[in-house]
């Protein structure tokens, strides 16, 4: 079948789970690990919000898995809690044993994509464990700038 986007994957999780988490695609995130200046930021797939961030990494293609695990800033914010990687079902399925074992070589969770009646269903396979330990508690006026731009990326389709 044809591959996933990674707007279809992201819409398809925010609409599972936008009872319990404020869900905002492609946000920049600050990382702990660089300097305090605009070269320590990473863009992050997907952010889900409650007290903390659960970053949700998403891969259309096994390529872009590996390429995920490769990278200047690894889901470094000091407010993440909590790291999912999401991939679609003929992914998962051609490569079950190298995503498992990434996945949990860095101790995060899996959603795997599935097609269900004609809708996209995210199903979890690898609950996350606590991701970071230390995570901070995102402050509430952090918290709303964040829903500001998320509003503003759904409802402009600038995501994906």
């Amino acid at each position: 079948g044809a591959l996933l986007t990674e707007k279809e994957i992201q819409l398809a999780i925010a609409k599972s789970v936008w009872h319990d988490f404020i869900c905002i695609p492609n946000l920049s995130l600050g990382s702990l690990n660089g300097k305090n200046d605009n070269t320590s930021f990473y863009d992050a797939d997907l952010v889900l919000i409650s007290d903390y961030i659960t970053e949700v990494e998403i891969s259309v293609s096994i390529q872009d898995f590996r390429k995920s695990f490769v990278r200047k800033f690894f889901h470094s914010c000091r407010h993440t809690k909590f790291l999912y990687y999401a991939v679609s079902a003929n992914v998962y399925n051609s490569y079950k044993r190298e995503i498992t074992d990434a996945v949990t070589s860095v101790n995060a969770g899996l959603m795997i994509m599935y097609n269900r009646s004609g809708k996209l269903k995210p199903i979890v396979e690898i609950a996350a464990p606590i991701f970071n330990g230390n995570a901070e508690k995102l402050p509430i006026d952090l918290k709303h700038r964040y829903m500001r731009t998320g509003c503003m990326k759904w409802f402009s389709g600038d995501y994906g």
